[in-house]
């Protein structure tokens, strides 16, 4: 099934060049050992909608329980035009259906591609930034503003002073973020994110994965309805 159409170009997902992936896999040997940093998640008011909305049963860059049957990941650049569809049509149902309701963790992964298209390192540096939000249990209410700032792909609006304005919007803690920002502490972190998908065989953004299997079209909504139901129904 074709990806609704949100730009000018064919809907598919963004996919990876071999040498991009090339690198990748070296900076993923670099990373090896990196620990994770997980942040407890504060709750946080906000919009219809939002994925801010449902309070962080868990640390970092995931929602709901751990206990939860079901875990939906979903790798993603925070440029992707794609990535933006996907948490403005689909993101918000699954987490009102099956993550407030105990069903299912929702995961967000970073997966950097854009850059490799535009030959810039906005992708990255917003996927730095949101980590420096988590640092501050912030990742979610970050998250929801990098998406609904997007522009074009290699566009001036994730630039680090553009970054840096989001989460003194978000009333961050500004020294310890712009510290964090500037000295690039969370790149480790990202690439091994980047590894990680890479491993699972991700390609393209969005891609997600219900219980560690490859949704086909993850705007298939009801097609997503029911590999969660299948999983459901195995975990009884």
């Amino acid at each position: 099934m074709s990806r609704p159409k949100t730009s000018s170009r064919q809907p598919s997902r963004s996919r990876q060049s071999p040498v991009r992936l090339i690198l990748l896999g070296i900076l993923g040997v670099v990373a090896v050992g990196v620990i994770i940093f997980a942040v407890s998640q504060s709750a946080k008011p906000a919009a219809a909608n939002s994925s801010a909305d449902l309070q962080s049963m868990a640390d970092g860059l995931a929602l709901g329980s751990t206990s939860a049957p079901v875990t939906i990941q979903e790798f993603a650049d925070f440029q992707c035009p794609y990535c933006l569809q996907f948490h403005n049509t689909i993101e918000g149902p699954l987490l009102q259906q099956y993550v407030a309701t105990g069903k299912a963790r929702f995961e967000y992964h970073h997966f950097i591609i854009i850059d490799s298209h535009t030959g810039g390192n906005q992708s990255e540096r917003a996927a730095e930034a949101s980590e420096c939000a988590n640092a501050q249990g912030k990742f979610w209410g970050y998250h929801d503003t990098l998406f609904a700032h997007q522009g074009g792909e290699g566009s001036s609006a994730f630039s680090d002073d553009n970054l840096i304005a989001f989460a003194q919007n978000l009333g961050l803690n500004m020294p310890e973020f712009t510290q964090c920002l500037t000295s690039g502490q969370f790149g480790t972190v990202v690439q091994a994110d980047v590894l990680k998908g890479l491993s699972l065989g991700v390609q393209g953004t969005p891609t997600v994965f219900v219980n560690g299997v490859e949704a086909t079209d993850p705007f298939d909504f009801s097609g997503l309805q029911s590999m969660i139901q299948t999983a459901l129904a195995k975990a009884q």
